[in-house]
């Protein structure tokens, strides 16, 4: 224990890690001592409150928000939250949902929080460490693309990229909950069943099981195909059908070849869904090749706890909600009310309904899981 108590007062063998502290006015040593705590800066208040105490250090601690370390021990803590150790400047940003890396980063960059470059490369190399991205492969600027938390952060100007993206990363973390590792648990039981009984192979289902990283990706997904809320968990639903569908195996999601494109457009051409990327989800089967942009917490519980459907396609009407439906013809009948049309005079009546052939094929179901017009369900 001696040692224990040792270790906190001399910091001797704590982590490298930089942590942002603000002294609010007025606070006391009490207050002071709870904050390093619960930033995890010292293990026992009541040693550093005896610690300020014996060298009055109430009197040198001063309201600011300041730059500390867990490698401080007790005198570099006190000392780094004096007038002398400076109070840096600080900027308000909001990140909205949905936001992709390139967007938070150009956000960052304008705000005068970090430059993108610099930002893009801690991202792609730096190594932080987190359990959730242990096996995302380093070099690829949007390595975190799904983890970059969108809330809103008091960032220091100028500050350390690595620093700046594990605010991120802290706040993902601390989002993610036992109960929600539970829940993939009970959602991979439930997909297990759901393609048993569609007739997959035991080694296709073992291969489909979803990791937590999945989740991100669908997520992702969800998080770009609607703004509503009360629409999300229907989303993840029809995702998840089809994932657990050997008639519908494609997803067939705008969005994902947006992601893909150089550049956004208004409307999708043929071409540009079939684009080879390991993200176009219109050629290839299953789940793109990562997350396509930062989702928020209703999208990931979205994710994890998806409405119990038989929908297997969606589109946007007019008066901007989703209209969700079982089957191809039932799709199709939609979309042609829309253009004052019937589904006999769009696809010469029911030849295709549902026969896995042209029912089947991207052009013939053109946003088979996303809007009529080729754009992203939430307008991002």
């Amino acid at each position: 224990f001696g040692w224990r108590l040792a270790d906190d007062v001399l910091a001797l063998t704590k982590p490298d890690e930089e942590i942002t502290i603000t002294v609010p006015e007025n606070a006391t040593v009490a207050d002071v001592s709870r904050e390093l705590k619960e930033k995890g800066l010292i293990e026992y208040e009541w040693l550093f409150r005896f610690y300020c105490l014996y060298s009055h250090a109430e009197r040198k601690i001063q309201p600011g928000t300041y730059e500390l370390n867990h490698l401080y021990d007790y005198h570099a803590l006190v000392n780094g939250m004096t007038p002398s150790a400076g109070v840096r400047a600080t900027t308000e940003v909001t990140i909205p949902e949905g936001y992709e890396c390139e967007d938070i980063f150009a956000l960052l960059e304008e705000a005068g929080v970090a430059s993108a470059a610099d930002l893009e490369q801690a991202a792609a190399n730096y190594e932080f460490d987190y359990a959730f991205l242990q096996d995302l492969p380093y070099g690829d600027k949007n390595r975190l693309e799904g983890y970059l938390f969108p809330d809103t952060y008091q960032f220091y100007l100028n500050d350390k990229p690595e620093n700046v993206l594990g605010r991120f990363l802290r706040n993902f973390e601390s989002k993610i909950t036992d109960d929600m590792y539970a829940a993939l648990d009970e959602l991979n039981a439930k997909l297990e069943e759901k393609m048993r009984a569609n007739g997959f192979e035991e080694s296709e289902i073992e291969s489909a099981k979803l990791s937590f990283h999945d989740v991100v990706i669908v997520a992702s997904l969800v998080e770009k195909e609607t703004a509503k809320t009360s629409e999300s968990a229907s989303i993840a639903s029809v995702i998840y059908n089809r994932l657990c569908s050997k008639l519908y195996p494609c997803l067939q999601i705008d969005a994902t070849i947006q992601y893909a494109l150089d550049e956004r457009k208004e409307v999708l051409s043929n071409a540009d869904k079939a684009i080879i990327s390991p993200y176009n989800t219109y050629t290839n089967a299953g789940l793109p090749a990562g997350p396509i942009a930062n989702p928020g917490i209703n999208s990931i519980r979205a994710a994890l706890y998806p409405a119990d459907t038989d929908y297997y396609f969606y589109a946007l009407g007019e008066d901007g909600v989703h209209k969700f439906s079982k089957t191809y013809y039932e799709h199709q009948d939609f979309l042609a009310s829309l253009a004052g049309e019937t589904a006999d005079e769009e696809i010469g009546g029911d030849a295709q309904q549902d026969t896995g052939a042209e029912g089947n094929d991207a052009d013939a179901q053109p946003d088979a899981a996303g809007t009529e017009d080729g754009g992203n369900g939430n307008g991002t």
